[in-house]
């Protein structure tokens, strides 16, 4: 089986007040939860998690965040999760 690597990112708390969520870190602690479970008893594959929550999850932060991947290997699995608000832009 793959290894598996995954960037978890949840957003709730955003600088203007109308704008806050309350779901996205749950989302993010849930997915992580199913995550180590799924994966707690698997002895031919391994799973490294990195989790982003609120101010980690910065620009930069986000951009870092993407180092996580540097590790895999041909036929791992890289999977990155977000959960907050989103944008649309003409391609």
């Amino acid at each position: 089986m793959a290894n598996v690597h995954a960037l978890l990112v949840g957003i709730n708390a955003y600088p203007i007040a109308h704008h806050q969520l309350n779901g996205c870190i749950n989302d993010v602690e849930a997915i992580e939860n199913y995550l180590q479970k799924r994966f707690q008893d698997k002895h031919d594959s391994t799973l490294n998690i990195k989790t982003l929550k609120d101010a980690e999850a910065s620009r930069q932060g986000m951009i870092d965040g993407f180092d996580h991947f540097k590790d895999a290997k041909d036929g791992d699995i890289c999977l990155f999760y977000f959960t907050g608000h989103g944008s649309q832009s003409d391609s």
